[in-house]
C-alpha cells in the first residue's frame, strides 16, 4: 500500500514510542520539511498550504495546524468535553509559541519541522517530548508558529478510564519537562473540569 503511494515504509525491529518512529522516519527523509502526523490524525483538505508559507521566513524550524476532535458520532458528555476543551487544541487565533506565553506550545500529534533544524525527538523522555522539542527549538532561537488555519483531526480518547489515564500521563510528564526547561512550565494551568475530575 505504502508503494502504491509513493511513499517508503520503515519498519522497526522492536515496538517503540512514538519518538522513536518519528527519528527513524525523519532520518530517512530527503525533503526540507518534515511531515509528521500521527496515525490517528486526519489532516483537512489544504492543511499544507496553510502552514508550509510560514517557512519563508529563515527563523521559522516549525509550524503546528489546529489539532481538533475527529467527528466520531459519539456523543458522551467526555466526547462534547473533547470538542471544546481538548488539549491538543491551542485555539482559534495564531501566534507565535512562546514557553510561559499564550501559546505556550504545540503538540505535535502533527507538526512540520525545518528538517535543517530538526534535533530529534529525545526519546528517553517517558512522555512530553512533543513539549520537550518545541521548547528546545524556541530556545535555540528559533521560531515555532501556531497555524490554525491548517485543521487537523484527532480521535481523542473519551471513554472515561481512557481520559483519566490520558490526564494522569499528561501530569507525569510535568515534572521532569520543568526539570528541563527552568522557567518554561506554568507552575499551575487547569481547568474547573480537571480540577473538579
Amino acid at each position: 500500500m505504502a508503494a502504491r503511494a509513493g511513499a517508503r515504509l520503515v519498519r522497526l525491529d522492536e515496538r517503540g514510542r512514538p519518538p522513536v518512529a518519528r527519528n527513524a522516519g525523519a532520518a530517512v527523509a530527503t525533503g526540507d520539511v518534515l511531515a509528521f502526523v500521527d496515525s490517528d490524525c486526519v489532516p483537512a483538505a489544504g492543511w499544507l498550504s496553510a502552514l508550509l508559507p510560514h517557512f519563508a521566513d529563515p527563523d521559522v524550524a516549525a509550524v503546528a495546524p489546529r489539532v481538533v476532535a475527529l467527528e466520531t458520532g459519539r456523543h458522551g458528555w467526555l466526547d462534547r468535553y473533547e470538542e471544546r476543551r481538548a488539549p491538543y487544541d491551542r485555539g482559534a487565533s495564531p501566534g507565535l509559541v512562546v514557553p510561559g506565553g499564550r501559546i505556550p506550545f504545540v503538540p505535535t500529534a502533527t507538526v512540520l519541522v525545518r528538517a535543517a533544524h530538526f534535533p530529534g525527538f529525545d526519546t528517553s523522555l517517558r512522555g512530553g517530548e512533543d513539549v520537550d522539542l518545541v521548547w528546545r527549538l524556541t530556545s535555540a532561537g528559533r521560531h515555532v508558529r501556531y497555524e490554525p488555519a491548517a485543521r487537523v483531526a484527532h480521535e481523542h480518547l473519551t471513554a472515561p478510564r481512557a481520559f483519566l489515564g490520558r490526564r494522569t500521563y499528561y501530569g507525569r510528564t510535568a515534572a521532569p519537562l520543568a526539570r528541563r526547561h527552568p522557567g518554561a512550565a506554568r507552575p499551575l494551568a487547569t481547568s474547573p473540569w480537571t480540577a473538579a475530575a
